[in-house]
């Protein structure tokens, strides 16, 4: 697996919890830290440079062509995952995924 270079990791500033950026004072919720494995693409493993943020829309694939709509998306040490932000979340409250999805409620960039 490929990892973050430590220029982007400079660029990107230090990984921080859910939330802390933005100084809200929610915190994760059930079903929010479940990891969606099956439903993340990982841009890291795709043998793409994880020191480019920057990605063609034509690699945001599964084997398919790329999933219309709007994706969340996450950078950690690995680089970009990305969720189809319509991706349902029975387990959790809201119904349908979020960031913390991706990261299981842990720090990323």
């Amino acid at each position: 697996m490929n990892e973050l270079t430590d220029e982007w990791k400079t660029r990107l500033g230090p990984a921080v919890s859910p939330f802390e950026r933005t100084q809200f004072t929610r915190r994760v919720l059930d079903g929010e830290d479940i990891i969606f494995i099956d439903y993340i693409i990982d841009l890291g493993r795709k043998g793409n440079s994880v020191s480019i943020i920057q990605v063609d829309p034509a690699l945001v694939t599964n084997g398919d062509p790329p999933m219309d709509g709007k994706y969340l998306w996450i950078i950690d040490e690995s680089g970009l995952k990305l969720l189809a932000e319509s991706t349902s979340n029975p387990f959790a409250a809201r119904k349908v995924v979020c960031h913390t999805n991706i990261t299981g409620g842990e720090k990323a960039y």
